[in-house]
């Protein structure tokens, strides 16, 4: 194995390994998986002491010296900041030992209930990071080798101080080339249950779209706040992930996300989030995107929730600048077509039909219901939807062209259509219900959606 001088550089002597674990203390344990027990432990540096993450092997799990060395080749190699790092290794006699970086927040599977420690906003960060990680190992840059992790899962997923995500357990993870649109590879099927693409376990075919379907499994444990299987007597009985692809089907999403989390959520994050996560775990590969595309959407989800986040401040009165800036922004775009009355009704094809239109009247950001006896509910119901899309369908299209090159810009203003296309259903359900004050009926966080909506066209507030 002359391979293993490549190496000689990160290996320590199991003298140290021994000391900085105290003999492998068992109340040093930090955590416990395929390859062996965790260690926490500290190691002696010209800076001073150092912590680090000594992990065991034990052979009784199944794992050995391949996936030993395949941790240490992968590693040495493939280095990004959502990645774990290898700092050392020791192997001494039967004795193997792989030392990284100290995550000291552990694994992310520890706080998918807790969503006072773990936000809705430090949750799409962490989402953000580890898909980054993923595609530098889909798609390397400078390398004709690319990485298929085989085993993510939220217990695979480690948090450094500032919740930072970084990737681990590379030991059962393959290589192929990258050069390629579609590389597949006839492998063992391996991973855990209920995160691994269920085509490669009953068919043996491996690629790049298996890791996209087990980091959709993750995106949902994140949005349910609890782990994709049910565990009873130590085994697992039953597997989530069909019911939560039937809920999105079913739009009954309300019925699995954490409870706590909901307040925390702007729907338009929710909607983009959530959507990228059923691609990733649709059964047909080709139907699953890519993680170049997971990044764009994610990131755009962050983005979303962010800026809500901001403006919710602004209205509290902790903060005016950010709405200022977009006044401006908005006004200094907005042409004159854009800041007309509401359409009247002989602008729609049914236009009998609309005769008695009322559109909503929007004041403060806030849509309050038009009274109309002589109009049924199910008309109602149509004009206040057709008004809204009508609306924004031109300012919609002239932003979203090439006029517009503010990428900033043009992502803001997707988000009020999303937002405006959810106040819509709001609309909708209020009106079955038969309530006549539209404005207790919508949360908050739409009414502000409004806002941003009038901004974008050119209205004042």
């Amino acid at each position: 194995m002359s391979f293993m001088k490549d190496f000689d550089h990160l290996k320590i002597q199991m003298k140290d390994v021994v000391s900085a674990t105290n003999n492998f203390d068992p109340t040093r344990v930090i955590g416990c998986g395929g390859f062996g027990k965790v260690y926490k432990g500290e190691l002696s540096s010209p800076e001073g002491q150092i912590t680090f993450a000594f992990k065991h092997l034990d052979r009784r799990l199944g794992q050995g010296n391949i996936e030993f060395w395949k941790e240490i080749m992968m590693l040495s190699k493939h280095k990004h900041k959502n990645l774990v790092t290898l700092m050392h290794f020791c192997i001494e006699d039967d004795e193997m030992i792989l030392v990284y970086e100290y995550a000291s927040r552990g694994s992310l599977d520890r706080y998918l209930s807790d969503a006072s420690t773990l936000t809705w906003t430090q949750r799409l960060k962490i989402s953000v990071g580890v898909a980054h990680g993923l595609q530098f190992l889909h798609d390397p840059k400078g390398s004709q080798q690319r990485v298929i992790h085989r085993d993510i899962k939220s217990a695979n997923i480690l948090l450094d101080d500032d919740w930072t995500a970084k990737v681990s357990d590379f030991g059962l993870s393959k290589v192929g080339p990258a050069n390629q649109a579609h590389t597949y590879m006839v492998s063992h099927g391996v991973g855990t249950p209920g995160y691994w693409d269920p085509l490669y376990m009953e068919f043996g075919y491996l690629s790049k779209e298996s890791d996209v379907y087990s980091f959709g499994v993750v995106l949902f444990e994140i949005l349910c706040g609890r782990l994709c299987y049910e565990y009873s007597n130590h085994e697992q009985t039953k597997i989530l992930v069909p019911k939560w692809r039937q809920c999105y089907d079913e739009k009954r999403l309300d019925e699995i996300i954490l409870s706590d989390l909901k307040k925390q959520m702007d729907p338009g994050s929710l909607e983009s989030f959530s959507a990228i996560a059923y691609q990733c775990v649709k059964k047909v590969r080709e139907e699953r995107p890519t993680m170049a595309e997971i990044v764009k959407e994610l990131e755009f989800s962050l983005e979303q929730q962010e800026i809500f986040e901001s403006i919710l401040e602004s209205s509290h009165g902790e903060s005016t600048s950010l709405m200022l800036k977009f006044e401006s922004r908005f006004k200094d775009r907005a042409d004159d077509d854009y800041s007309q009355p509401p359409p009247s009704s002989d602008e729609f094809d049914d236009s009998e039909e609309m005769a008695n239109l009322q559109t909503p009247n929007i004041h403060g950001g806030v849509v309050v219901a038009v009274e109309d006896a002589s109009s049924s509910q199910d008309n109602d119901r149509r004009v206040k939807r057709l008004w809204v899309i009508e609306r924004s369908k031109e300012i919609w299209e002239h932003y979203n062209s090439d006029e517009c090159p503010e990428e900033e810009f043009r992502k803001v203003f997707r988000m009020s259509k999303v937002m405006f296309n959810m106040i819509c259903d709001e609309l909708d359900h209020t009106l079955n219900k038969k309530h006549t004050l539209l404005r207790l009926a919508i949360p908050v966080r739409q009414r502000v959606a409004v806002c941003l909506y009038r901004l974008a066209a050119g209205a004042n507030l």
